[in-house]
């Protein structure tokens, strides 16, 4: 809270004012009272030293709670718990840290103090989640978002045996590598498919799974006509060819990454509200 008599700012607190709370039982009144007190006590205590300027304290403030309180209001009386400080004292502090244009983060960390209240999550909630969160960029989070209306994401590596001008023949002289999001696959550079999961593999957000096979170059044709590539087979005497994009194209050996949640993963995602 503000250090103001005059102030008339919503606090979380104030939920207890809902008529989902006035029908609540005393015991779940008491229990919801000291929960969101607690919380806007870490409000007020993490604003504190930003209070030199104080627009950008009300701000903060105003912020905070807005997007407390629209994650809180899901909490039923008979659900809350009073969170453990260490719990949320990170996610609160990252909360009200979050600048004007950082809505999707200010909603997470609002998830997770939420997350923290609730019965259902309270004993899962890992005191690492905020750190966690504090560290994935705009691009992660669309990744990780992916998770929840498909199958986990993969990397895709097609390794070819080409045919040489000379006559000779090379193994993997060309690659090519495609991201696979769900039901849409997306041709990418090495340096870019590493970087697709290397920040979530970092975190324990994901695992990595890698298998191999072994591709037919009609089944190969096909894959890569579906992803708008010219690929087509030409035969020389007894040997068939795919040509693709000038190369002739003997054999390909393909290596997939599947990148799924954790269980780590699976439990911070819940927390912060993605799914």
């Amino acid at each position: 809270m503000l250090d103001s008599d005059n102030d008339r700012s919503m606090h979380v607190v104030d939920l207890l004012n809902t008529d989902i709370w006035h029908k609540a039982g005393e015991g779940e009144r008491i229990i919801g009272s000291k929960a969101f007190a607690l919380v806007d006590a870490l409000i007020s205590a993490k604003i504190a030293p930003y209070r030199v300027d104080q627009e950008s304290a009300v701000f903060m403030h105003d912020a905070s709670v807005k997007a407390l309180i629209k994650e809180c209001t899901k909490l039923l009386p008979e659900k809350t718990n009073i969170p453990k400080i260490r719990f949320i004292s990170a996610a609160v502090e990252k909360l009200v840290e979050c600048d004007a244009d950082d809505d999707d983060y200010r909603r997470h960390y609002a998830c997770m103090v939420s997350s923290a209240m609730h019965s259902d999550t309270a004993e899962k909630f890992h005191p690492a989640f905020p750190a966690v969160l504090s560290q994935l960029s705009r691009e992660d989070l669309k990744m990780i978002d992916g998770y929840s209306v498909s199958s986990a994401p993969s990397r895709h590596i097609f390794f070819c045996k080409v045919h040489l001008s000379d006559g000779g023949f090379a193994e993997n002289l060309a690659h090519r590598t495609f991201i696979n999001q769900g039901t849409s696959w997306r041709e990418v550079g090495m340096l870019n498919a590493v970087d697709y999961v290397s920040n979530l593999t970092r975190l324990s957000i994901v695992n990595v799974i890698h298998s191999e096979k072994e591709w037919s170059l009609a089944e190969f044709a096909v894959f890569l006509r579906k992803n708008g590539i010219t690929a087509d087979i030409e035969t020389d005497g007894d040997r068939r060819y795919l040509v693709d994009r000038g190369i002739d194209v003997m054999s390909v050996r393909e290596q997939i990454d599947l990148f799924p949640l954790s269980k780590f993963g699976y439990e911070f995602v819940r927390a912060c509200g993605i799914f």
